[in-house]
């Protein structure tokens, strides 16, 4: 895997409903191999229910959810670092929303 993206989430379905289609609108060159890993960190909403809806879609990356019930950011965090498939790996910075291209 050539690059992975972390998503942390807890009782945010609201907010994966609006980046889910936003990723998806996002410019991967074909050559680039791309996963996105959603941690779901205990979550008491509708968040499990609507991440499994969402690993039906077909999209340009692979979806991967991830459970991890010790609540916290690190937890979830680390949780997908285990998962996760590239081999370089870098510090948190916030997606803009507006930025189509990875």
């Amino acid at each position: 895997m050539d690059v992975s993206v972390i998503v942390p989430t807890r009782n945010r379905v609201q907010s994966l409903a609006r980046l889910l289609p936003s990723l998806d609108l996002t410019e991967i060159p074909e050559q680039l191999r791309t996963e996105v890993l959603i941690v779901n960190n205990d979550s008491t909403d509708d968040t499990d229910k609507f991440l499994l809806d969402q690993q039906k879609t077909r999209r340009p990356f692979s979806l991967k959810v991830l459970r991890e019930q010790r609540r916290g950011k690190s937890s979830a965090v680390n949780c997908a670092l285990r998962a996760c498939k590239s081999m370089i790996r870098t510090g948190e910075k916030k997606m803009s929303q507006s930025s189509n291209r990875l």
